[in-house]
């Protein structure tokens, strides 16, 4: 079973529903790691293939140097050729080249074959191998601290490099 994609709030319930059933195995897939919208995949761990292709990957290509578009003028052009959100996952934009989109492996033809405009910009959409999605991985800092309590402002402070008194009177304000 699939379903179509779903929020990160959804996803997490639903996982953790999932896995309190037995004999049943629930994997979570967005086409590239840190996908935000993913399809879920759940049935008997025998039956599962290790990699199902639930997700398929659109390039969306057109000249945006003059004409820049936006994260909703991708997604109103989809959804304007009559698809519903839920078959429309992560839409990775790449400034003057277009965008790659995730989709519901069904939709691919029927994209490729009807997208013409992105805003007032002629596109032309082709199918790509999902190891092709450019995407930026999270960005991270690793930082040791020796603190001398583990109360809430100690911790918080040192992490976000701000004064206790200062991260004490923001705790105070949004309690």
């Amino acid at each position: 079973f699939h379903t179509s994609f779903l929020t990160p709030p959804i996803i997490a319930e639903a996982m953790l529903a999932i896995e309190k059933l037995a004999d049943i195995k629930a994997v979570a897939q967005g086409g590239y790691p840190q996908a935000e919208r993913c399809r879920i995949s759940a049935g008997h761990p025998d039956s599962m293939r290790s990699d199902p292709d639930v997700v398929a990957a659109l390039s969306i290509s057109g000249n945006f140097r003059l004409e820049p578009c936006s994260h909703g003028d991708f997604l109103g052009a989809i959804l304007g050729a009559g698809i519903t959100r839920e078959k429309v996952g992560d839409i990775l934009l790449q400034g003057e080249r277009g965008a790659q989109v995730l989709v519901d492996p069904e939709l691919v033809d029927y994209l490729t074959s009807t997208l013409e405009k992105v805003g007032k910009v002629g596109v032309s959409c082709t199918q790509i191998p999902l190891l092709a999605i450019e995407y930026e991985p999270p960005r991270t800092k690793s930082f040791k601290t020796v603190e001398s309590s583990l109360r809430v402002d100690a911790v918080a402070s040192a992490g976000f490099k701000i004064s206790r008194t200062k991260l004490g009177s923001m705790i105070r304000y949004e309690l």
